[in-house]
């Protein structure tokens, strides 16, 4: 089980990945339930390994690649779903 500062880290990092995400991030925010809003749209996945409670659903730490790629976002009350992640690049100062 996490930490409460583990918790803290994860959560920093999503929201932060998040907003570097732009029109990246596939979310879905409705209030009404997914049925009633948009019967046409499925249903937003759960994360590989995802345990849910009532009050928040994890995955767990991930490593993320240097190379970049995709970062699962639990699924809990209607929100969730993947981001793409840049890789890392390096640079100096000089």
């Amino acid at each position: 089980m996490l930490s409460s500062r583990q918790h803290l880290i994860v959560a920093v990092t999503a929201i932060s990945l998040a907003a570097c995400g732009g029109s990246q991030v596939l979310t879905q925010t409705n209030a009404a339930p997914a049925s009633l809003a948009a019967p046409d749209i499925a249903p937003i996945p759960a994360c590989k390994g995802q345990k849910s409670t009532k009050q928040y659903a994890s995955i767990g730490a991930k490593p993320l690649s240097t190379k970049g790629g995709i970062l699962c976002v639990p699924r809990f009350g209607g929100w969730g779903g993947s981001m793409n992640y840049p890789g890392a690049s390096s640079s100096s100062m000089g």
